[in-house]
């Protein structure tokens, strides 16, 4: 690191980016925007053969074949795109030095060593340690963080994703973990609109919620715990066809978003002020609504079934109590048959009428 990066950093600090980050992945800015590509880094052949080593494989082909599709985990494009919007606006800019398969900087500490069938051959922590380093100090930089480490202006970290050719282009997650959000909602949905304004002929632009596919990681909303609300945090999917064939346009695109957001969001009530539709109200306060929902007559105690992401949305598991509509409800898991499900299941002594707001119970 050279300049006002190697000043901005103590020598700890600077081995510790060196080592999960590296100086020629790291940008740091002026404006109060970051962006990033944590699944960018192809993974090395000696990575997949570590996290192929413990798999039990019928025969050679089998274990081939799942040596390639591993190699082709990375998203591609998804740094050139980060980057040239980060060089285009002066913001902050970040991808890992190593592979998603290495150590990926989506993932929490305690997340399972494989997800979506991607094994993990280290756990995050030190590279979650780097982030938080590197973000802080791009906070004093830039003179918004205070004495007690608090964020004082909104901060705007957009995590661009890769995801695969799907009905929806470009995919914004905004789902709650343990009754937290990883940005307010209006944000979220305003992100929405800037897109679909301008591309909604082209490509088709959702906001993905909890149970909803690609609804995000809880690593982010944990970080804005730490941060407070003036830490916004978008991971935004883009489809492999928009990354592909339109990559330039994508580039100016989100820097026109990054900068409207640096000119007229310079406080946290802009942004609470957005408009927000019932649904989200209640999400903003750790519930989660329902207009549509199955409900089926039940003899003994009320029960709600819950699928495993509405249940990480509350911070509940299976047998604890929920109030739903202010009833006490036990939660159950979902069957297997009803393992997808979006909405919940309930089985109530009592009728159920209109919209339910299901609560996490104190």
């Amino acid at each position: 690191m050279t300049g006002k990066k190697k000043n901005l950093f103590s020598s700890e600090e600077r081995l510790l980016l060196k080592k999960h980050i590296g100086p020629s992945n790291l940008l740091i800015g002026k404006t109060r925007s970051c962006l990033d590509a944590v699944h960018a880094s192809p993974p090395k052949r000696k990575e997949v053969l570590i996290a192929i080593s413990g798999e039990e494989h019928s025969n050679k082909y089998k274990r081939w074949k799942r040596y390639q599709s591993l190699r082709r985990t990375h998203e591609i494009y998804t740094a050139e795109i980060a980057r040239g919007v980060a060089k285009r606006t002066g913001s902050s800019y970040f991808s890992p030095k190593r592979s998603r398969i290495y150590s990926d900087l989506n993932r929490n500490i305690y997340a399972s060593k494989t997800i979506n069938n991607i094994p993990l051959i280290k756990t995050p922590q030190q590279a979650q340690n780097a982030i938080d380093v590197m973000l802080k100090n791009i906070f004093k930089n830039i003179g918004i963080i205070d004495s007690e480490q608090n964020l004082t202006k909104p901060f705007l970290h957009l995590s661009i994703h890769g995801k695969a050719n799907t009905k929806n282009d470009f995919v914004i997650a905004n789902g709650m973990k343990n009754n937290l959000l990883p940005c307010h909602p209006q944000l979220a949905l305003w992100v929405a609109h800037f897109l679909r304004e301008r591309i909604g002929k082209k490509y088709k632009v959702a906001v993905a919620r909890e149970a909803d596919a690609l609804c995000g990681s809880t690593i982010n909303v944990v970080r804005r715990v730490g941060l407070g609300e003036n830490y916004q945090h978008l991971q935004i999917e883009i489809s492999y066809k928009a990354r592909t064939k339109q990559s330039k346009e994508i580039i100016l695109l989100l820097s026109g978003l990054v900068r409207y957001f640096e000119k007229n969001f310079n406080s946290l009530e802009k942004i609470t002020t957005l408009p927000l539709g019932t649904r989200d109200k209640h999400r903003l306060r750790g519930h989660l609504y329902y207009k549509n929902y199955t409900i089926k007559k039940s003899d003994g105690d009320n029960i709600i079934r819950l699928n495993p992401s509405l249940r990480k949305a509350l911070g509940v598991k299976a047998k604890d109590t929920v109030l739903v509509n202010k009833k006490k409800f036990r939660v159950l898991s979902t069957r297997k048959r009803t393992q997808n499900k979006k909405f919940p299941i309930l089985l109530s002594k009592s009728p159920v009428n209109g919209a339910i707001v299901i609560k996490k119970t104190t």
